[in-house]
Formats: structure tokens, sequence, C-alpha cells
């Protein structure tokens, strides 16, 4: 038998396998029914290991994917555990809970957006009654996992640290603005929502760990990028503004004074120092948040 037919069956009974066996005569026994492709020498040295010891290896597993499920889907849990026990009847806790997305999703491989999207499928598909109780669940869950995304995209494009800061632009006349040349980074996501998960999210944390008592429904227009102290920001625009954006090519440069003039086109209504002044503005938050790097003259 190939070595991968031995860790398929060992990872099996760390993952999958509640009960084992006590002792060895019924580990063997048991263990013919569950593999019956190992040959007698693997089966007798799967045997050979006591079940606690298994265990052990098993309770570490799950413990450290509860920790990384915690890490980065932390208000998607937060919404969970609100609701559980509503749900179940039973009190909430993470560990059982992966336990649980594992008899129903099981984890095939190795990464952590395997894990992750595993649990958010979970959530989505398997818990009927969460949906009804917080449809919102699977808009946060889209959005964390899309933090996560922008914090691991690598740059190939001049990243954050090449950009022309808040404080550079302040220095340059109009004339100078407007020559400038901008590109949509590689890091950069743009994604709606039908709920303001992005304000929940903010909420969360800017209260104690504290969920909001209303989400609003509202289609939500999310631009992220990484900013200038390398987290995963957003900025919440209008659909104007965001169809712009999307149209913006990744990694190639665009000209400053195209943004200049989606703004006197779409805000002819306002005066034109309001509408500078909210260009300028819009402008410094993208590039600030790492969505809109501003080149400097000479790159």
């Amino acid at each position: 038998m190939a070595l991968a037919g031995v860790l398929s069956a060992m990872r099996e009974l760390l993952l999958d396998k509640d009960d084992l066996p006590s002792s060895v005569e019924e580990r063997l026994s048991t263990y013919r029914e569950w593999f019956p492709d190992l040959t007698d020498e693997e089966i007798d040295d799967l045997a050979k290991i006591p079940g606690e010891k298994i265990k052990v290896y098993t309770g570490t597993i799950f413990q450290g994917e509860s920790s990384v499920i915690a890490n980065h889907l932390e208000v998607t849990l937060a919404i969970v555990r609100t609701y559980w026990k509503e749900i179940t009847g039973q009190r909430f806790d993470t560990y059982r809970f992966i336990r649980r997305t594992h008899k129903s999703r099981p984890w095939k491989d190795n990464t952590t957006n395997g894990l992750l999207e595993n649990v958010m499928r979970h959530i989505k598909e398997d818990i009927p009654q969460l949906q009804s109780l917080a449809p919102w669940v699977t808009d946060m869950a889209d959005f964390e996992y899309l933090r996560l995304q922008i914090k691991r995209t690598p740059d190939e494009t001049p990243d954050i640290r090449s950009s022309l800061s808040r404080e550079d632009l302040a220095n340059v006349t109009v004339e100078e603005l407007l020559g400038l040349t901008m590109l949509r980074s590689e890091t950069s996501r743009l994604q709606t929502f039908p709920y303001d998960v992005v304000s929940a999210y903010m909420h969360y944390y800017r209260h104690d760990e504290t969920l909001p008592d209303e989400v609003e429904k509202k289609t939500t227009y999310a631009v992220g990028g990484r900013g200038r102290n390398q987290l995963s920001q957003w900025y919440l625009c209008d659909a104007l503004l965001y169809s712009y954006l999307q149209e913006l090519p990744i990694g190639q440069a665009t000209m400053v004074e195209s943004l200049a003039a989606f703004f006197l086109e779409n805000l002819q209504h306002k005066p034109q120092e309001e509408v500078f002044q909210e260009f300028i503005k819009t402008l410094a938050d993208l590039n600030d948040i790492g969505v809109l790097l501003l080149l400097p003259p000479e790159a």
C-alpha cells in the first residue's frame, strides 16, 4: 500500500472518528473493517497507537483550526454565537462548532483558505435558521474573507510605500496634480453587499466587540485595499464612483485628470469649487487605503 493510503487512514482517525477502540485487538478488528485497502502490516502499525494518544493530536488540530477561524472570521463567529442557543439550545463553543463543521464539510486540504471556505459554506448552507435570524451573516463572512485576501495578495505593481502621501499632495499645484498618473493596485478589491456589513464590522471594533442592534439592508459599494499600515482598509462610495473604479485596469497607469473629469461630469449640480474639493478628498482617501496609487512625477 502506498504511503498516501496510510496517511489518509491516519487523517481519518485524527479528524473523522470520534470513538476509537481501547484495546489493540479491538483496533485491529475495527481498522481492518474501516481500511480494507491497507495491508496487515500497516493495520498492525496503526493499531499499536493508543486511541488516547490519537485523540490528543485530534484536539490539537481542532484547537488550531478554531484559532484560525476565530482570528479571520471573528465578527462572523460573533453573529453565530449570538443566535446559537436560540438555534440549538446549547451554549456556543468554537471548538465544538469546528468539529460540527468538519462533519458536514470535511477539510480536504491544508490551506487556510480551504478551511475558511468550508466554514463559510457551513454557515451559509447548513444552518438555515441562522439565515433567517441574521441574514447579513453571509455578507459578513464574505467581507472578512475578502479582508484576508487583500492582506495576502502580493504586490506586482508599485506598492503603497512608493505612492505619494497626503502631505505630498498638499504641496503640488493643481496643474501638477492633474498631470500625475495613478493606477489601481493589485491588492484592491471592489465588492457590493446587500447589507451594510462594512459599517457593522467597524461598529463591532469601535464598541468593545459588540454587534450593532441591526444592520441596514441596502446595496453597499465597498472598495478595499492594503493601506500604509499594511492592513486591509475600506472606503464606501456610491454606484457611479464604484463603476468608474471597476473600469480602471489593475496595474495600468491612468491620468489623475481622468478622475477629475469624472467628478466634473457627474456633479454638475454643485459649485465647481465644492466639486474640486470632493475630488481631492476622494483621491487622497483612495490613495491612503492603497486602492489608487499616485505615482511620483519621475516614475
